[in-house]
């Protein structure tokens, strides 16, 4: 009986581990604020151009986002928490996502005048009040970053597979705006709704003597089941 359960055991082990493809802790990874935005110092008053399109490669990939473990449920207003998510593969094929933490790792060797990379964004947001109207973009999204130009940066995923992060946010308004729209306001609730957000985006980046055209090419998104969590003040 012993040997079964150990062999059971063992099975089991082997099977997650199997499904799991990645996992890492970033909630000590500081934040690198405007990766992508301000690259070409020298430049400082130069003519930026800007394109919005889709990554078409990337619309059959298919995921499922799910939060695993919450640090507390109990989380008073404007203090930070932390979460492990989950980021799974149902699409019927492999599928890559950007996942290094150090956005200087990915455009190392590239062009000077020409970066080309993936982001992919890990957020919360937050839902009140009656009826749960009242939605607020948490603070602190935790990004990764990939090249298909650089495998080493990127993590394949199997039908099936998963990666797992460990992220930080704080119950305060991502935005620094004073537009109630934007930044309703949080109050204490006790059955409000936290949802995890993740999101892929390819960048590219081309400087010819001081015109700058930037691309943001939109990819898959997906959001989590909400999570039932506790604001205090």
């Amino acid at each position: 009986m012993i040997r079964l359960l150990l062999v059971l055991l063992l099975v089991s082990t082997a099977s997650l581990q199997a499904q799991q493809a990645g996992s890492q802790d970033l909630t000590r990874v500081p934040p690198q604020a405007g990766a992508g935005e301000n690259v070409f110092p020298d430049c400082p008053h130069g003519k930026v151009a800007n394109t919005d399109g889709l990554m078409i490669t990337k619309m059959r990939d298919k995921f499922a986002l799910s939060i695993e473990d919450l640090s507390s449920r109990l989380i008073p207003i404007g203090s930070e928490f932390s979460a492990t998510v989950r980021l799974k593969n149902i699409s019927d094929h492999n599928v890559t996502i950007p996942w290094v933490p150090n956005f200087q790792d990915v455009i190392a060797g590239q062009p000077q005048d020409d970066w080309q990379f993936e982001t992919a964004t890990f957020s919360f947001r937050i839902e009140t009040g009656v009826e749960y109207k009242r939605t607020t973009e948490l603070e602190g999204e935790t990004v990764l970053y990939g090249s298909d130009d650089k495998p080493t940066t990127l993590l394949e995923l199997a039908p099936g597979q998963w990666a797992s992060v460990r992220v930080r946010a704080v119950t305060r308004c991502r935005y620094k705006s004073q537009d109630p729209a934007a930044c309703p306001g949080l109050r204490p609730d006790t059955k409000a709704r936290l949802t995890a957000e993740w999101s892929e985006n390819g960048i590219a980046v081309q400087n010819s003597n001081c015109y700058i055209q930037r691309g943001n090419f939109a990819g898959p998104r997906t959001d989590s089941h909400p999570e039932i969590v506790t604001l205090s003040k």
